[in-house]
């Protein structure tokens, strides 16, 4: 029971995914190892674009749908070693241990090219086009950048997405690159 409880503490209940308070305690230990083993890492931020019109037009049913579909797509894109969490809302969060940010920009051009048809078959009929905005920030071998930074690097890069037309992805060009 104890063990269940735990689980359900840090897990998001409708997707399954880490949520926000067990990806931030779970982070340190990726980047202490990575630090440990002389690997890079990266974030990436992920933010479902135009999402509340589902909810408002379709229900709510259909947007945890989306949510959901979103979710696996994520999971799919990343090994099972790296974390993946819903923040909240429909905002994710990856960690990718031992990818640059080119790896990362590859996995975030295929999302940018397949989530709005993925997404569009569990909200069909909705006026406005499901796409995700994508934040990256790299951590490169041997930055000693911390979490904080590196989180609040990713959120401005998403942000930027969205105040420039949303449905793409953008690398920060922080102190790691």
């Amino acid at each position: 029971m104890q063990q269940e409880m735990t689980l359900q503490a840090r897990t998001d209940t409708l997707t399954g995914l880490f949520n926000r308070r067990a990806f931030l305690e779970e982070l340190p230990r990726h980047l202490e190892r990575l630090d440990r083993e002389d690997e890079c890492g990266t974030l990436m931020y992920v933010d479902l674009d135009n999402f509340k019109p589902v909810n408002d037009q379709l229900g709510h049913h259909v947007g945890d749908q989306v949510l959901c579909k979103a979710a696996q797509m994520l999971r799919n894109l990343v090994r099972p070693t790296d974390l993946v969490a819903r923040l909240g809302g429909d905002e994710f969060a990856v960690w990718m241990n031992g990818a640059d940010h080119m790896t990362a920009a590859e996995r975030a051009e295929y999302l940018r090219v397949h989530a709005p048809a993925t997404l569009a078959e569990v909200a069909p009929g909705l006026e406005l086009r499901l796409s995700m905005s994508i934040g990256i920030a790299s951590r490169p071998v041997g930055s000693e950048e911390n979490i904080d930074s590196m989180m609040r690097r990713a959120d401005m890069a998403m942000y930027a997405v969205k105040r420039s037309g949303r449905g793409h992805w953008r690398v920060s060009r922080g102190p790691s690159l």
